[in-house]
């Protein structure tokens, strides 16, 4: 009860959550509790805080806790890494972590992680307390600074092609969050039959490597004998697919390396619309 309130973006506050939600639940395939709580905190100069550029002040705490296996101290000091991660081949991309991370910090705030082996793990995000004089006004600045990116939906249609459905969730929320009309496909197939049936598509952002015959290229190849002339952004994020050179020198192509931010994400968008 009384949690203070806090100033951060709603569409990734909850892809945080969700992240943090299914590790613990993958944490626990036989079974059993996880607690989600907030609570207030106030920290000094003097708590034992390691992060860098540690600010004292109240905080809010959003808690993800599980009661299962815990994580070894090898593997503590690269859960943040990007594209990380224990699980197998197609049962995790990696980004859970680092999106939350990235959330945190864009926020303000930071990540701790308390885990005991067999004896399970908390996550907590710690986020600044809003100043409630201000919040209002904070928020109707954030919105007057979006509205220009958000002009997008009233003539573009933009096509997400993403095969994991954790990604393509986050990504499309974030488009929508930003006003963008969006519709979304899961591989090559999926997406050219869209495209077949909407001509409103103006953008296609795909991602490189995708399961099936198709890749990303290859989409966009097929695609513009559907729609001549359409813009592409690709995305991935492996380091051995080419790049930003090979994929962005062809005409009304573009390229994001894998992971982004929500702000690098529109102001790409941006470049693509604007050109």
């Amino acid at each position: 009860e009384n949690v203070w309130r806090v100033l951060v973006d709603e569409g990734q506050i909850e892809i945080a959550l969700l992240n943090l939600s299914l590790n613990a639940r993958d944490a626990m395939s036989d079974g059993g509790t996880i607690v989600i709580s907030t609570s207030n905190i106030f920290l000094d100069a003097g708590s034992q805080i390691r992060v860098p550029n540690f600010t004292p002040g109240e905080y809010v705490i959003l808690e993800v806790a599980d009661e299962r296996d815990g994580i070894s101290s090898e593997i503590m000091e690269r859960v943040f890494d990007p594209f990380y991660t224990t699980k197998g081949v197609g049962q995790g991309t990696g980004l859970g972590l680092s999106m939350v991370h990235g959330f945190a910090d864009q926020s303000g705030g930071f990540v701790k992680i308390d885990s005991e082996k067999w004896r399970g793990t908390k996550v907590r995000i710690l986020l600044p307390r809003a100043d409630e004089s201000t919040q209002s006004p904070a928020i109707m600045i954030q919105q007057d600074e979006r509205q220009p990116r958000s002009e997008m939906d009233s003539s573009e249609t933009i096509l997400v092609v993403e095969d994991d459905p954790n990604v393509r969730t986050a990504v499309v929320q974030i488009l929508m969050d930003f006003g963008c009309n969006v519709v979304e496909a899961e591989d090559g197939d999926t997406a050219l039959s869209v495209l077949a049936d909407r001509s409103d598509i103006n953008i296609l952002f795909t991602d490189i490597v995708l399961p099936g015959e198709m890749n990303g290229p290859d989409i966009a190849d097929r695609a513009r004998k559907i729609l001549p002339g359409f813009k592409v952004l690709y995305s991935t994020g492996y380091s051995n697919t080419g790049g930003r050179g090979e994929f962005s020198s062809a005409a009304n192509s573009w390229f994001l390396q894998k992971p982004y931010s929500a702000e690098e994400l529109m102001d790409t968008l941006s470049e693509v619309r604007s050109s």
